[in-house]
């Protein structure tokens, strides 16, 4: 599966000093999932502290919307 992040989350990895594997390792291996209104909210554990992603599952792949620390 490809990943796809959207300008918004490329500028929150920069800000929050996250990278782009770890949000998609934890992807893989999710604490939690949930769907809402088409959108997937999942809870990742980056062993620094834990982040939901959203985002929204396209045909061939997976658009990053946003995450933030919980």
């Amino acid at each position: 599966m490809e990943y796809e992040f959207t300008w918004h989350a490329e500028e929150r990895l920069h800000n929050r000093g996250i990278l782009k594997i770890e949000i998609i390792e934890g992807l893989k291996n999710p604490v939690k999932v949930s769907k809402k209104e088409g959108f997937y909210y999942v809870l990742i554990d980056l062993g620094r502290g834990k982040v939901e992603v959203v985002y929204e599952k396209e045909a061939n792949f997976i658009k990053i919307i946003t995450f933030y620390w919980m």
